[in-house]
C-alpha cells in the first residue's frame, strides 16, 4: 500500500510498476489453480491509461464542485486555489485541475497529505486566525405561524391550543454561502407553546427553504427546554441563538424572564 502511495504522485504518463507482494502471489495461486502450472513474475505492471481511469471519476467530481464554487457571486473573484490532502499529491490531479480550470494559479504545498491535520493543531492553538467562515448550509429552526391561507400551504394548517397554525415552518438563521465572522451570533425569539417545548434545528442545501419538510432540509438534532409551569405558556418568552464560527454549531435556547437557558453543540462536518 505505501508503494502504491508512492507510484500514485508520480505523472502517470507510463506505465507504473508494482512489486507484487509474496502473500498476494500465495493467494492467488490457492484461489485459482491454473495459476500454479504458469510461470509469475513478482511484479505488476498497469498501463498509464488504466491507472488514470481510478482517478477519473472522483477528479471530475472535484472539479465539477470547485467549478460550482467559482460561480457563486461572492467568490467570483478568486484566482487561486489551494490543493491540500493525500489526493492534492497526485499529479495526474493537479494537470486535470490546471487544464479543466484554466486561468487559476494552483497552490500545492508539501507535504500536502498533513497540511489538514497541521492546519487543525494550529487552529486549536489560536482560533483567532480564522477570521471568517463561509457556511455551506441555510441553518434554523421549525416553527409554527399563525396560518395565512395566502402564503402557507393548506396541507401545513394545524390546530394548536384552539388556534390555526401553520406547521413545520423554516425560521432561516443564517443563508447558505454567507460570510460569518468567529464568534457570530444570530438571535431570534419565540413563543412556546406547550409544556415542555422541543426545538428542532434544521439545515438546508437552499438558501430561502419555506419548510422543513423541502427537498434538501436535514434534522441536526432538537434542543429541549422545561418551561415554567407557574407562568401562562403566552407570558413567557424564549430566546433562541445560533452561535457560528467555531469549529462546531453551537445552539442555545434562554428563557428572557428567568435567564435558565439549555445548549446543544452540533457537528458541521457529519
Amino acid at each position: 500500500m505505501q508503494n502504491f502511495e508512492v507510484k500514485k504522485r508520480l505523472e502517470m504518463n507510463a506505465p507504473i510498476i508494482f512489486q507484487r507482494p509474496q502473500a498476494l502471489l500465495d493467494a492467488s495461486r490457492s484461489k485459482f489453480s491454473f495459476l500454479k502450472k504458469k510461470e509469475q513474475t513478482d511484479k505488476i505492471i498497469i498501463p498509464a491509461s488504466d491507472l488514470q481511469s481510478w482517478f477519473d471519476v472522483p477528479t471530475t467530481k472535484l472539479i465539477s464542485h470547485i467549478k460550482g464554487l467559482l460561480e457563486q457571486p461572492n467568490i467570483c473573484n478568486v484566482k487561486t486555489i489551494l490543493l491540500v490532502g493525500g489526493f492534492a499529491e497526485c499529479k495526474y490531479i493537479q494537470k486535470r485541475i490546471k487544464t479543466d480550470i484554466p486561468g487559476m494559479r494552483l497552490v500545492v504545498p508539501e507535504e500536502a497529505g498533513l497540511a489538514v491535520l497541521k492546519g487543525a493543531v494550529i487552529f486549536g492553538h489560536n482560533p483567532k486566525l480564522v477570521a471568517s467562515r463561509v457556511v455551506a448550509y441555510t441553518y434554523g429552526i421549525s416553527v409554527y405561524q399563525n396560518f395565512n391561507s395566502r402564503v402557507h400551504a393548506k396541507k401545513k394548517k394545524v390546530l394548536v391550543n384552539g388556534e390555526w397554525k401553520a406547521g413545520g415552518v423554516f425560521r432561516v438563521f443564517v443563508k447558505a454561502n454567507d460570510e460569518i465572522p468567529v464568534d457570530h451570533k444570530v438571535t431570534h425569539k419565540t413563543c412556546p407553546l406547550y409544556s415542555t417545548s422541543g426545538i428542532p434545528i434544521y439545515r438546508s442545501l437552499t438558501n430561502e427553504p419555506k419548510y422543513t419538510t423541502d427537498k434538501g432540509c436535514e434534522l441536526l438534532g432538537v434542543l429541549t427546554f422545561k418551561n415554567r409551569d407557574d407562568i401562562p405558556l403566552e407570558d413567557q418568552e424564549h430566546e433562541i441563538t445560533f452561535m457560528f464560527g467555531e469549529t462546531e454549531l453551537r445552539v442555545k435556547v434562554k428563557d428572557a424572564t428567568t435567564g435558565s437557558e439549555e445548549q446543544l453543540l452540533l457537528n458541521y462536518f457529519h
